[in-house]
């Protein structure tokens, strides 16, 4: 019966020394660098952005949490989305356009309209079209603006 748990303990050891959750390199995608001094919030379709308008607000204070972690990006920095070249590859089968459309918004255009003001505005900074060729050749990476 020590012996039992002599061997469980070391192995728990082990494997909280030595394991980990999270991936050792964390997969290169696509980088939105924000040269700006405002908060930008990254939107990405199959469709072109300026013609598929909708509300990007998201109802619960969890869903925006949640909503900033993964699209917002901070004045002055850089986010890696994980669009990578297997995600190009199913944007290319799977897109009668072949392209990935990014739009940016501002944040705080998105936290003071309402949905139906946002929706009738659009306020849309900047829109990419990126084909996989294009992402390739820019190196993966956008800047704003």
């Amino acid at each position: 019966m020590k012996s039992v748990f002599l061997v469980a303990s070391i192995f728990i050891f082990l494997l909280f020394c030595f394991g980990t959750c999270k991936d050792s390199q964390p997969e290169q995608g696509l980088m939105i660098q924000n040269n700006s001094d405002q908060e930008i919030i990254a939107m990405f379709d199959y469709m072109p952005i300026d013609k598929n308008v909708r509300c990007i607000k998201p109802v619960t204070k969890f869903e925006y949490k949640d909503f900033i972690r993964y699209y917002c990006i901070n004045p002055y920095s850089s986010k890696n989305f994980r669009i990578n070249q297997s995600v190009m590859d199913d944007y290319d089968t799977l897109n009668v356009y072949g392209t990935l459309y990014i739009g940016v918004v501002y944040r705080i255009d998105m936290d003071t309209m309402s949905c139906e003001e946002f929706k009738e505005k659009y306020p849309i900074k900047k829109i990419w079209k990126l084909t996989k060729a294009d992402a390739e050749s820019a190196n993966w990476m956008v800047t704003y603006p």
